[in-house]
């Protein structure tokens, strides 16, 4: 839950290795053997602004705008950049962030107490790490973000300070969601599946006869039980899209979302050291005053206008609201008590956040002979209000629970935190796309955050000045495959816990990568990386707060999606080396909660896996039947960073068949299909969460 972030808690498989070896061959050594008689003239394409399109078979995206805020082609990106289509997400029946994210190299996914999407990129976690954009705003902290109205989710690793400002050191994910279109349509579907679990959602656009005022409403329901005792969840959203045409002088959008994630937290099952428990994989021992509220508000007024042919302005006003209200148990550890039985000792966590951001953006764009700029102004104030309590909890037997607790108990003095802080930003960033030759293209640009903080409970007031800027370079030996090298850094305002003179945290990255459209239906990615994170706040030797931890990491990843016939593929890989190279932990050891300070030095974070990789194929017939299936493999890793407890590898399989054809799709999705038992977060080094056992889903859309 949010307060893992506000308060700060939170053998090396080599067998996968194999399977990235196949990545590299695969993506390597048809893009080098390329003929150059195949590719067609890449002038064109060089510096066209070009419309994002689905692949041939729908699943894979040939460009992205993530990198520069206007599409640019994947192969000529100087960063590695992934994307996943709303087509590829259909076909796997996708909800949630998580669910698309598994598409992704390098990227590991979990939940936050089974309250909210969590996820790590390249080893650095969504929340002190990432940055979770919608239509290119800032995402308040967290929530699960839903895929109803999402029309593709764009990935950019390693540090996205240089467009997006703080927090996005290890990587940025940028939400696109759909907008009104030229002509009427509506569609609407339901489904059904375990744990009780039932969908709906509908999708219907309007439009004047000459196309000058566009309507587009989308929204979903869904319910379920969840696949563990009283995890019952439910969410609602609504986002109505209104387009209107200004002739000449432009286009007027006004977007507003608004959604209602009701969520069990979950913090799993215990254990102790690096021992766990013959115990039910359904059992809960939350308490029974457990329960997580999550209202989200998003308006957007954007307007863009096109001057000439050479020159287009566009300008975002915007709101993002975040509204949290949660009670939520947590561990403490195992214990055996006078019985000699042994007990769950637990602690209940109540929350009430309300998070606001609000701001303004306005960019232009400048065509020329040799150069693409983007210039840019954001002017944003970011508001946290919130307050975390500590009350306590009755032990409960490990083997044979009762609950006992009748209410929450008091909040404990001393453990509550308060937070009423305001951030104001003003930052100009600009970008330049150089085409220095045919075969060399150079990106360069920076952002200047200039930043006034203050925090009202905490007596805390700070002026930071952060300079976030890239370096990108792009070199094409055949106009069909190109090299690229990047350099970069970004920030993260420091942590409150952390006193005296503050700098903010720091990444720094530099990245080497091969490209190519290994045929016209083919297209493959490979990326070598060395990432770095300084000024972490932890604990110094003498047990106070200093920003003096930093963490590293450093891998290849490597991607590969296209169609042969009537299949298509998707075929994503990665190895990552994470290492902290200075860190302090400092626990608190019940009953009594004695401080005890260690070295964590050299072990590596939480959840960051050295060999992860999936795949996923399907192929449509020409009568309208389909099948698709895939696996995910996930290697062996730590859950917390005293490096105890191990979470095994595991490898799940998905599949799916599906009737579409006409105005109908029918689809029955099965996940974990041979029903592996792998555990996933729960609570720091206290427990893990079972993952879901076998699962289906049927499904039934109607469009018109």
């Amino acid at each position: 839950m949010s307060y893992q972030r506000k308060s700060g808690l939170v053998t090396r498989d080599r067998g996968a290795l194999i399977g990235l070896v196949v990545c590299l061959a695969l993506v390597v050594t048809p893009a080098l053997s390329q003929d150059k008689a195949e590719a067609t003239s890449d002038s064109e394409e060089r510096f066209s602004e070009e419309i994002f399109v689905e692949g041939s078979a729908g699943t894979a995206a040939r460009s992205a705008s993530i990198a520069a805020k206007v599409d640019v082609p994947l192969r000529l990106t100087p960063a590695s950049v992934s994307v996943v289509t709303r087509a590829l997400s259909t076909e796997q029946n996708s909800v949630t962030l998580t669910d698309a994210l598994r598409n992704v190299s390098g990227v590991n996914v979990h939940t936050n107490a089974g309250v909210n999407d969590f996820f790590l990129i390249r080893g650095f976690d969504s929340l002190s790490g990432g940055l979770v954009l919608t239509d290119g705003v800032a995402e308040p902290e967290a929530t699960f973000y839903q895929l109803y109205n999402v029309e593709r989710v764009e990935v950019l690793k390693g540090p996205g300070g240089f467009l997006y400002g703080g927090n996005p050191l290890a990587g940025t994910v940028n939400l696109l969601r759909v907008k009104p279109a030229s002509r009427k349509f509506w569609r609407a579907g339901v489904g059904a599946g375990s744990y009780d679990t039932v969908r709906g959602r509908f999708d219907v656009n309007f439009a004047d006869n000459d196309g000058r005022a566009r309507f587009r409403l989308n929204g979903m329901a869904h319910d379920s039980e969840g696949y563990r005792d009283d995890k019952d969840n439910n969410s609602f959203a609504l986002n109505p899209v209104l387009d209107l045409s200004l002739g000449r002088s432009g286009e007027l959008r006004f977007d507003v979302e608004v959604m209602e994630n009701e969520y069990s937290p979950d913090v799993g099952l215990p254990i102790s050291g690096a021992m766990s428990f013959d115990l039910p994989r359904k059992r809960s021992y939350q308490s029974p005053f457990d329960f997580s509220v999550q209202d989200v508000t998003r308006l957007r007024v954007d307007w863009e206008s096109m001057i000439g042919g050479s020159l287009s302005l566009h300008n975002k006003v915007y709101s993002s609201e975040l509204d949290w209200r949660s009670d939520g148990t947590i561990f403490n550890g195992v214990f055996p008590i006078q019985t000699g039985d042994l007990f769950l000792f637990r602690i209940l966590i109540p929350l009430d956040d309300r998070q606001l951001f609000i701001g303004d953006q306005f960019e232009a764009e400048l065509t020329t002979m040799k150069h693409s700029w983007l210039f840019g102004l954001e002017i944003t104030e970011r508001r946290d209000e919130f307050q975390i309590d500590v009350t306590g909890l009755p032990p409960i037997s490990l083997f044979d629970p009762v609950e006992t607790a009748t209410s929450p108990g008091p909040p404990i003095p001393g453990f509550s935190q308060f937070g009423d802080s305001r951030r104001q930003v003003i930052a100009p960033y600009f970008l330049d796309r150089v085409q220095v030759s045919d075969q060399f293209q150079v990106f360069w640009g920076a952002r200047l955050d200039m930043m006034e903080f203050e925090d009202r409970f905490a007596g805390v007031v700070r002026d930071d000045d952060e300079v976030s800027p890239l370096l990108g370079l792009v070199y094409s030996p055949s106009p069909r495959v190109a090299t690229y090298l990047n350099l970069g850094r970004s920030f993260s305002p420091p942590s409150t816990r952390a006193s005296g003179e503050l700098e903010p945290e720091e990444s720094e990255q530099i990245e080497i990568g091969l490209k190519g459209d290994i045929t016209r239906r083919m297209q493959g990615s490979l990326s070598l990386y060395h990432l770095e994170r300084q000024n972490m706040a932890i604990f110094d030797d003498n047990g106070f707060t200093a920003q003096i931890g930093t963490q590293r990491s450093q891998g290849v990843e490597a991607e590969l999606a296209g169609a042969i016939g009537g299949l298509h593929y998707q075929l994503a890989c990665s190895y990552n080396d994470s290492e902290l190279v200075e860190f302090n932990e400092l626990l608190l050891i019940p009953p009594f909660f004695t401080p005890l300070l260690l070295d964590r030095s050299g072990n590596d974070p939480a959840f960051a896996p050295r060999d992860t990789w999936n795949f996923w194929i399907a192929k449509t017939f020409a009568n309208g039947i389909g099948v698709g299936g895939g696996g995910r493999y996930v290697g062996s890793h730590f859950i917390a960073e005293d490096n105890v407890f191990k979470v095994e590898d595991a490898l799940s399989f998905d599949a799916s068949v599906f009737w579409d054809r006409d105005q109908w799709r029918l689809a029955l999705n099965l996940k974990n299909i041979t029903d592996e038992e792998y555990d996933t977060r729960g609570f720091g080094s206290t427990s893990v969460i079972p993952a879901a056992g076998t699962s289906v889903f049927v499904s039934l859309d109607f469009r018109q």
